[in-house]
């Protein structure tokens, strides 16, 4: 009865809930740093607890360029809210889950909690990430089925972002290849499928191998998105191959996370007169990593592999 009448949410669900209500990353976050410091992630929440916990945070962050929300617009959805939190809660992972990648932490922005659908267990297995142009040639499509092949042999994991071109190659490839051997991360929630036309691979990928969003199930893909969804493609991995990228492709973005991250990046080289390879020639002047050959580049992924063991 007395639970009934006051309702409570966990730790992780009241997060859900402060992401539901548009709070921004960083508000969250040091919600999220908040809760750690009081003992709180054990702890369920009634709505009394978390306005005074949000009032004091509130009283914190004040004056920092943090959008802060209205409270009490905020917490007239707190009941409405409850089964919702719920219900996302056993679909999701956050920062200090054994699940939870370690990779991310180290991450400028690490996500706080991330959804998912299908098989946890990829990222129990080394991961390589695997970007390139929406643009692919057939070149760049024979490459990508050559170093995924090899990837799923060695019981690793091809990640990459669900988009048109290099993406859907890698994961289509790991799909005819093995379950459980590939993770997509989307710019979206899981009710949406961005592209459209990979409606059939995302529900694939959700049943058979892993998708993983920052995003809420209800949220559509916007331009931001992708730039912090490809923080996520490079720095869960120790190493991020770039497959054909033109002057200004997305996944150069990718590929600086990766350097900034400490990560190594592979580099497919390419004519200098083919303006899909323009980014990745550069890159390599930059010090990333040519592929010569598939059979070295996996070799220098194994010893890499080899050095966390």
């Amino acid at each position: 009865m007395n639970t009934f009448m006051n309702p409570k949410m966990t730790w992780k669900e009241s997060i859900i809930f402060l992401q539901s209500q548009s709070c921004s990353y960083h508000f969250v976050f040091e919600y999220f740093k908040l809760g750690v410091t009081k003992h709180l992630t054990q702890v369920e929440i009634d709505e009394q607890t978390l306005r005074l916990l949000l009032e004091e945070l509130i009283s914190q962050v004040e004056g920092r360029r943090i959008k802060l929300p209205n409270l009490n617009r905020l917490l007239t959805n707190y009941d409405n809210s409850l089964m919702m939190t719920k219900t996302l809660s056993k679909q999701s992972f956050m920062i200090g889950d054994s699940i939870y990648p370690h990779n991310w932490l180290q991450l400028p922005q690490p996500p706080i909690l991330v959804f998912y659908e299908g098989e946890l267990a990829c990222l129990t297995k080394p991961t390589i990430s695997v970007i390139g142009t929406r643009a692919m040639s057939a070149y760049g499509r024979e490459i990508v089925t050559q170093l995924v092949s090899e990837f799923v042999t060695n019981n690793w994991i091809s990640v990459s972002g669900m988009a048109k071109g290099v993406d859907t190659a890698v994961h289509l490839t790991a799909c005819q290849l093995k379950k459980g051997s590939s993770i997509g991360i989307l710019a979206n929630g899981f009710q949406y499928v961005y592209p459209y036309e990979n409606m059939s691979l995302q529900a694939e990928m959700s049943m058979n191998h892993l998708l993983l969003s920052e995003y809420l199930p209800n949220v559509k893909a916007r331009p931001h998105h992708f730039v912090m969804r490809n923080r996520l493609i490079a720095g869960l991995s120790l190493a991020t191959i770039v497959i054909e990228a033109a002057k200004k492709s997305g996944s150069l973005i990718t590929a600086n996370y990766a350097l900034q991250c400490n990560r190594e990046v592979f580099v497919l080289p390419g004519r200098i007169n083919d303006p899909q390879a323009y980014g990745c020639n550069s890159l390599i002047h930059h010090g990333a990593i040519p592929i010569v050959s598939i059979e070295e580049c996996v070799e220098e992924l194994a010893n890499l592999f080899i050095k966390l063991v």
